[in-house]
C-alpha cells in the first residue's frame, strides 16, 4: 500500500469555483486550487481518498475500483487550465485520474504531498506509480 498526503478538487467544482478560489490558489504561499485535503491511498485493487472538505470540514471518503480507472494524465487541461494556479514550481503540474461512477465519467485533480515553500508535489512519482498499477 501506497500512501501520501493529497489535495484534490472535482472538475465539476473548478468550473463552479468562485473569485475567492482562485484568489486564494494566487496569492502567497497559499496552495494550489483544491476543495479537499486529506490522504490519497494506492492499495491492491482500489484507490481510497480520505480526508475533509476544506469549506465545510466534513469528513470525506472516496473509493475507485481498479476496473472503474479510465485513466490518469499529468498536466493541465480543458477543465484545469494552467490560469487556475500560479505555478511557480518546476512540475507543478495537476495529477487527474478518471474513472466511471453510476454510469457517469468523473474526473479529478490532485496534488500529492505538495510542498509550500517549493511549490512541488509528488505528482509526476504517483503518475508513473499509477501507470504501472493500472497495467499490472
Amino acid at each position: 500500500m501506497k500512501t501520501d498526503k493529497a489535495l484534490w478538487i472535482f472538475d465539476w467544482q473548478v468550473k463552479e469555483r468562485g473569485k475567492i478560489d482562485w484568489l486564494k490558489a494566487h496569492t502567497g504561499f497559499l496552495r494550489p486550487l483544491h476543495r479537499y485535503e486529506g490522504e490519497i491511498r494506492l492499495k491492491e485493487g482500489w484507490i481510497e481518498l480520505l480526508g475533509k472538505e476544506v469549506q465545510t470540514d466534513r469528513d470525506y471518503y472516496l473509493k475507485i475500483q481498479k476496473e472503474d480507472l479510465v485513466g490518469t494524465d499529468l498536466g493541465y487541461d480543458d477543465i484545469f487550465r494552467r490560469r487556475e494556479d500560479r505555478s511557480l514550481g518546476i512540475g507543478l503540474t495537476p495529477l487527474k485520474i478518471e474513472y466511471r461512477e453510476r454510469e457517469k465519467d468523473r474526473r479529478l485533480y490532485l496534488f500529492v504531498k505538495f510542498r509550500r515553500l517549493t511549490r512541488t508535489s509528488k505528482n509526476r512519482e504517483w503518475f508513473k506509480e499509477l501507470m504501472n498499477w493500472m497495467t499490472s
